[in-house]
């Protein structure tokens, strides 16, 4: 269980190419499940526009099996009190845990 937020986070970085930080801010108002769509505010890029991100078949079903009405972000610490992940530690993941 520890390694769940792990395996989400690479599944969709790897599904989306979205930076990292972009994941670690998501929240579930963002993802549009009918649609498959995950659109990005334009307050969190770079550029200052919505950023509108397909989601593949697989994202999808990981992300309904992971989604909880309790916390408002997707990717959240199991260690810390559900708040979200730490950018140190996702991009450890990436470097090392691959």
């Amino acid at each position: 269980m520890k390694d769940l937020p792990k395996c989400v986070a690479l599944c969709v970085l790897r599904d989306t190419f979205v930076r990292q930080g972009e994941l670690r801010k998501a929240e579930w108002n963002e993802i549009d499940f009918d649609k498959s769509l995950w659109c990005i505010g334009a307050e969190r890029m770079k550029m200052r526009s919505d950023h509108i991100v397909p989601l593949s078949r697989q994202s999808l079903e990981i992300l309904r099996e992971i989604r909880s009405s309790r916390v408002t972000i997707v990717m959240y610490s199991l260690t810390q009190d559900r708040r979200n992940f730490q950018s140190m530690k996702m991009l450890y993941v990436l470097l090392f845990e691959l």
